[in-house]
């Protein structure tokens, strides 16, 4: 008989995605990462021509690693876990910005 005890805990942390795991153009404006499990925001630094970053349905707990990122104008981060805005004073051409 089989141990049905498995609550599938640890699926959810297998399932997380990063965004160094993905292959991006760097030269790219926009960047739509909705619904990609994504529990951190990192390694955003090659993309100096970025403007719209998309990162709607993630786990994302906090707004941060942003920095390097000034020409983003738009940034969406609704349906995540956040609960402290913070971590934006770098983002000085960010004109639209949705956390609902």
């Amino acid at each position: 008989m089989e141990n049905s005890n498995n609550s599938g805990g640890d699926k959810q942390e297998e399932e997380e995605q990063s965004i160094e795991d993905l292959i991006i153009d760097v030269e790219c404006e926009e960047l739509d990462l909705n619904h990609r499990r994504i529990a951190k925001i990192e390694d955003l630094e090659p993309l100096r021509c970025l403007e719209r970053l998309y990162l709607r349905w993630n786990l994302i707990k906090r707004i941060e690693n942003l920095s390097t990122v000034t020409t983003l104008r738009e940034l969406e981060l609704y349906d995540n876990q956040i609960t402290v805005i913070e971590n934006l004073d770098a983002l000085v051409n960010l004109e639209i910005l949705d956390l609902s």
